[in-house]
C-alpha cells in the first residue's frame, strides 16, 4: 500500500538511531579518563595578584595667607557671612531718643554711629570690624538737662598692634532731688522755711503746692522768695577718657591696656536763684 510503503522507512530510520544504555555509560567512562589523567599531571598555577602601584600621598595645600597682614591678625578674621555683608567706604547709623519724666521733663535727643570700614582690595578690611567707629549722643528734657557723649575707637591703628579709645562727656542736669540724709527723711514732709511746729503734708502733691507759693522775702532775701527748687540739686560733669591697649603674643589673644581720666563734678542748689 503506498501509505505503508511511507511509513515504512521512518520506523526503520528510528531503530538505527538508538544505541544500548550499558555501551554508552562505558563509552562516556572511557572519554573521561585521558582527560582526568591530564588533569592530574597539571602542576595547578597559583593566581598571581594584580601589581598594585603605591597611591601617592596627598600633598597638603599650602597655606593662603593674606599678603601685608601681620600673622597677629588672621585670628581675628571675620567670618564669611560677616564680610559679605560688611559695608564698604563711611556709613551712618541712628535712632531717635524719646523719653518722659515726672521730674526731668520731656527728652528727646538723638543716638547715632558713623563707621569707616575701609575698601575691599584693603589687606586688612576682612580683619577688622572696622578702620574706625565715632559714636555721638545728644539728649536734651524739657527741665533743661542735657547730656553730650561723644566715644571712638581705631583698633589696630595703621595695622599696628595698638588699639585706642577716646571718650568724652558733657552733662548737666537740675532735675536731681535731695530730701536730707538723716533719720529727718522719714517724718512728714514740710518746707524748709517752716518754723518748727509748722504745716507739714502727708501727700506729696500737696508738698508740691506748697512749695510753689511765693512768700514774702526775709532779711538779705528778694522781695518775694519760694521753696520751689528748695528740694532739688544741679550736678555737671566734664570728662574725657583715654584708652589704649597693645595686642600680645603671635595670635595677639593677650592685651595690656592703660588709660587715663580727667573729670570734674560739679553741685550746686538754686538758693538765691531765680525761680
Amino acid at each position: 500500500m503506498p501509505e505503508y510503503a511511507r511509513h515504512a522507512p521512518t520506523r526503520s530510520n528510528h531503530r538505527r538511531t538508538q544505541v544500548p544504555t550499558g555501551l554508552a555509560i562505558i563509552g562516556a567512562l572511557l572519554s573521561c579518563v585521558p582527560i582526568a589523567h591530564a588533569q592530574d599531571n597539571t602542576v595547578p598555577t597559583p593566581p598571581v595578584a594584580p601589581t598594585q602601584e603605591p597611591m601617592p600621598s596627598p600633598t597638603p595645600a599650602p597655606e593662603t595667607v593674606t599678603p601685608n597682614v601681620p600673622e597677629y591678625f588672621r585670628a581675628r578674621r571675620l567670618s564669611d557671612a560677616d564680610l559679605k555683608k560688611k559695608r564698604e567706604g563711611l556709613f551712618v547709623t541712628g535712632l531717635p531718643d524719646i523719653s518722659s519724666d515726672p521730674v526731668a521733663g520731656t527728652g528727646y535727643g538723638v543716638r547715632g554711629t558713623i563707621y569707616w570700614n575701609g575698601k575691599r582690595d584693603d589687606p586688612l578690611f576682612a580683619y577688622t570690624p572696622y578702620r574706625a567707629k565715632l559714636n555721638v549722643n545728644a539728649f536734651f528734657t524739657s527741665n533743661n538737662a542735657q547730656e553730650f557723649t561723644l566715644s571712638y575707637d581705631a583698633p589696630y591703628v595703621n595695622g599696628s598692634r595698638w588699639r585706642i579709645k577716646v571718650d568724652a562727656k558733657i552733662r548737666k542736669d537740675p532735675t536731681n532731688l535731695y530730701f536730707g540724709i538723716t533719720e529727718d527723711t522719714l517724718n512728714p514732709l514740710r518746707l524748709p522755711s517752716t518754723p518748727a511746729g509748722g504745716p507739714t503734708y502727708d501727700k506729696f502733691s500737696d508738698f508740691e503746692t506748697a512749695r510753689k507759693t511765693l512768700r514774702p522775702g526775709g532779711p538779705g532775701e528778694a522781695a518775694f522768695v519760694t521753696d520751689a527748687l528748695s528740694n532739688r540739686f544741679e550736678d555737671s560733669e566734664l570728662m574725657l577718657n583715654l584708652k589704649a591697649d597693645y595686642a600680645l603674643g603671635k595670635n595677639g589673644r593677650w592685651r595690656v591696656l592703660g588709660g587715663y581720666e580727667i573729670q570734674r563734678l560739679d553741685f550746686e542748689t538754686f538758693q538765691g536763684r531765680d525761680a
